[in-house]
């Protein structure tokens, strides 16, 4: 599987193609804000949160020359280990999914993160089942069961923290076949 990763640049066009698939209605289950957005809500929040951190720029992945995922990392305050920790959010292409393809875009996405960072930390909702088994394939380790408050609504949302370190960088790349 080849993997590439593009940036995702700060116009209409990958706004709109990363609002499609995030308004997916399996995706928006598994999302903490679940309620679709519309464009015109959707792009101011795009340009300032996506693109806040200019070391950490949202990404698409292409596999095998085909889109395939958007990825998105910023950094993880109080990190379960000393250092600078980061967290990944993956949405796969909705077409995309069950082919294993989110198990290695993660493997990349890791590999890249843990050059600059001690710890990627992936907080995923209890009930999402591909994708905590996705995380765990690509070399994550459950760190712990926590709960995720959402400030809007006042949710408390059961979670699983998984954890991939730099010490597993070089495992994590044997397996890794990804262009980075």
């Amino acid at each position: 599987m080849d993997i590439v990763f593009r940036p995702a640049a700060p116009t209409p066009q990958d706004a709109a193609r990363v609002l499609a698939w995030r308004n997916d209605p399996v995706t928006l289950a598994m999302f903490y804000h679940q309620e679709p957005k519309v464009f015109a809500a959707f792009w101011p929040e795009y340009l300032g949160e996506y693109f806040k951190h200019g070391d950490l720029p949202p990404l698409f992945a292409m596999v095998d020359g085909h889109e395939a995922a958007f990825l998105r990392s910023n950094p993880y305050p109080d990190g379960p280990v000393p250092g600078r920790c980061l967290d990944i959010d993956i949405n796969v292409v909705p077409n995309r999914r069950g082919q294993g393809i989110g198990t290695a875009v993660i493997r990349a996405m890791a590999c890249r993160l843990l050059e600059a960072c001690q710890c990627v930390v992936a907080e995923v909702k209890c009930c999402n089942t591909p994708s905590l088994k996705a995380f765990q394939r690509a070399g994550f380790r459950v760190h712990d069961h926590a709960t995720h408050l959402v400030a809007e609504t006042g949710e408390i949302v059961p979670i699983v923290r998984l954890t991939a370190m730099r010490a597993q960088l070089s495992s994590l790349r044997q397996e890794d076949h990804a262009v980075l």
